[in-house]
């Protein structure tokens, strides 16, 4: 059929694997199916097959439906389409000023979801405040550790340069000995 209408079809072997599936079946299930050009008629031999004009109708409520075998097809099981904005608010204007239970059952369970998300939000924000504690808590102690290493340090310089002799002792130790004295002084735990 492509090939008397296009050119040489390149694709067949795809074509045997996805022609025994439902949706391609149907269109060329009966081996009577005439390709035509341009817009579909409702006397074409592809529209007589599917059962359909090629034009899509009205529903009960206004909405556009397309007559296809893959729409036939879907059965009671199925989940209804949501409405669309333009047709939930077509529906308000003609009911009025009433609100439809459907849209009043829907902001409950919004309601409800906003309240959950609200908890959890507070839980991970009580959560995250904590984490920042313990962190503010963990560097300072890291900073009264460095502090108290500092301290050691200084006073063991101390201790080892009071053993020395003061006689023995160069200019620069004397002034690293007063320099140590005066930290211990001042930074007593």
């Amino acid at each position: 059929m492509f090939q008397a209408s296009y050119a040489k079809f390149q694709y067949y072997d795809e074509w045997l694997l996805m022609k025994k599936w439902p949706k391609y079946d149907t269109v060329v299930g009966d081996g009577a199916v005439k390709v035509q050009k341009g817009r579909p008629t409702g006397s074409s031999a592809v529209a007589n097959s599917t059962g359909s004009s090629g034009k899509r109708t009205r529903d009960d409520e206004g909405g556009s439906t397309p007559d296809t075998p893959t729409s036939a097809a879907v059965g009671d099981d199925a989940m209804p389409r949501p409405k669309g904005v333009k047709k939930a608010k077509s529906r308000l204007k003609e009911k009025g000023t009433a609100v439809p239970t459907e849209a009043v059952e829907e902001l409950g369970t919004f309601n409800e979801r906003l309240s959950l998300f609200n908890i959890t939000w507070e839980k991970s924000h009580a959560q995250k405040e904590e984490k920042m504690r313990l962190l503010k808590e963990k560097e300072e102690r890291k900073k009264k550790q460095v502090q108290l290493d500092t301290f050691k340090m200084k006073w063991e310089m101390v201790q080892s340069l009071l053993a020395k002799e003061k006689e023995t002792r160069t200019p620069w130790e004397e002034q690293m000995l007063a320099e140590g004295i005066e930290y211990v002084t001042n930074n007593m735990i």
